[in-house]
């Protein structure tokens, strides 16, 4: 089963969002929050295998949610909704570290598919912190040296 989380500004469209993505198999929405501090905390606390936005929340943006997302958890999918999205507003989103941005039709099916396709995937291991290698590299030596 994957986990879902959606955030969006606008309590309409996380509904429509919610009722989409319900009615795909192997999908469990366990979120659906309108602001970037709640889903922050949430993702912080939760196995959250995928994470859902709009471009606007209610205290802030999706281009805001997409970096703090990236510093909490560098592999974990992120799909942006949106109306028709011009090349550059398409392209910031990329740049801040979305993987998908995905246009929003009447019926979410472009989000359902695309939700869809990155369960099959499989997830990456985050790359290890640069620091801590370093601090095992220089335990390491320190072990050889004491013994």
């Amino acid at each position: 089963m994957m986990n879902v989380l959606i955030v969006e500004g606008s309590k309409r469209d996380r509904q429509e969002m919610v009722e989409a993505l319900m009615q795909v198999e192997g999908i469990a929405v366990h979120g659906a929050l309108p602001d970037l501090r709640t889903a922050l905390v949430v993702l912080g606390e939760s196995a959250t295998d995928v994470v859902v936005t709009g471009v606007q929340l209610e205290d802030g943006d999706s281009l805001q949610l997409i970096e703090a997302t990236r510093r909490v958890d560098r592999t974990l999918p992120i799909v942006v909704v949106g109306d028709t999205p011009t090349r550059s507003v398409w392209l910031r989103h990329l740049e801040a570290g979305a993987d998908r941005f995905v246009a929003r039709d009447r019926e979410l099916r472009e989000l359902q598919d695309v939700v869809t396709s990155l369960a099959r995937l499989p997830r990456m291991q985050s790359a290890p912190d640069p620091l801590r290698l370093i601090g095992r590299l220089a335990s390491g030596v320190a072990h050889d040296l004491n013994n």
